[in-house]
Order: structure tokens, then C-alpha cells, then sequence
């Protein structure tokens, strides 16, 4: 099958998102994906997802701006919803917190419990508020945490 080009589905400039997560010298970021169904992509995707790479980029070594980008040379099922529709987001800074397991002490967590009470459904809508979410702490709402040890230090982290 012939290659495709990768659809850009979403740019976000550090000047809209600060955070220190940000590489040094780069102030673009971009989201790209094949708008194909993938049955077996490579590692670390999730069966039947679009296969995805993640862009840093300086805007100063930008040179040439595309009116509109390459089309895919194959789509395979349009209708599948790997094909972003054109739009803007406006940026919206948010309080983000840990999920609770990670807190250090008994009286923070339920400090975040109150806040979390107190400024929504007593559920956990910090995390999963309408739109698209870059940089922070990641939303747990699917599944619990894991602690995992590292393999080369045995050190435990969360993910």
C-alpha cells in the first residue's frame, strides 16, 4: 500500500500553554496522526487507534508556511473519525492536581476532595473538563493508577 501522509491534528504554541514540560529552544507543538485504522499498530499505540507522532519545532526555523496541509493519499474509512475537522481553541489556564494516591499526606488529599466538592459534582471534573487538555497531571477517570517499578532502579512511580 502506498504511504500516507500524516494529518495534523492539533498545534499548540508555548506562549498559550506554559509549562516547564516544554523542551528547551522549542515553542511549537504539534499532534500528527494517520487517518487510518491501525489493527496492530507498532508500540506504544493502542490497538485500533491512529498511529500517532508528537512534533516539537522552533517557529523561528519555520520557513515556509503550507496554505493547507497535504491531503492523504489513502484514506481507508473516511467515516471513521481520524480526520479532524478545522477549528481554534482558546487557550483557558486551569487548577490541576495530582491524582489523590500521589499526594504526600492524608490532609492534602482531602483538602483537593473539598475543592473538587466545592467546584463541581463531587466528581473528579478538574481533570476532564471540556476540550483539550496540554500539559498537567493526567485524568484518571478511566482507571486507577498503577505503581510500577522501574526496571533498571527499582524506584516506584505512578503511571
Amino acid at each position: 500500500m502506498p504511504a500516507t501522509a500524516m494529518v495534523a491534528v492539533v498545534q499548540v504554541y508555548r506562549r498559550d500553554a506554559r509549562g516547564d514540560w516544554w523542551p528547551e529552544g522549542k515553542d511549537v507543538f504539534q499532534l500528527l496522526w494517520c487517518p487510518n485504522v491501525h489493527w496492530g499498530p507498532p508500540a506504544p499505540h493502542a490497538d485500533v487507534s491512529p498511529v500517532a507522532e508528537i512534533r516539537w519545532r522552533s517557529s523561528a526555523e519555520v520557513t515556509r508556511i503550507l496554505g493547507s496541509p497535504p491531503l492523504p493519499v489513502r484514506q481507508e474509512d473516511p467515516d471513521y473519525g481520524y480526520s479532524p475537522v478545522r477549528c481554534t481553541l482558546t487557550p483557558v489556564p486551569l487548577v490541576d492536581f495530582p491524582y489523590p494516591q500521589t499526594l504526600p499526606d492524608e490532609e492534602l488529599i482531602e483538602s483537593v476532595q473539598e475543592y473538587v466538592e466545592a467546584t463541581g459534582d463531587g466528581d473528579d471534573v478538574i481533570t476532564r473538563v471540556a476540550g483539550l487538555k496540554f500539559g498537567g497531571w493526567p485524568t484518571w477517570h478511566l482507571n486507577e493508577p498503577d505503581d510500577v517499578a522501574c526496571l533498571t532502579c527499582e524506584v516506584m512511580g505512578v503511571v
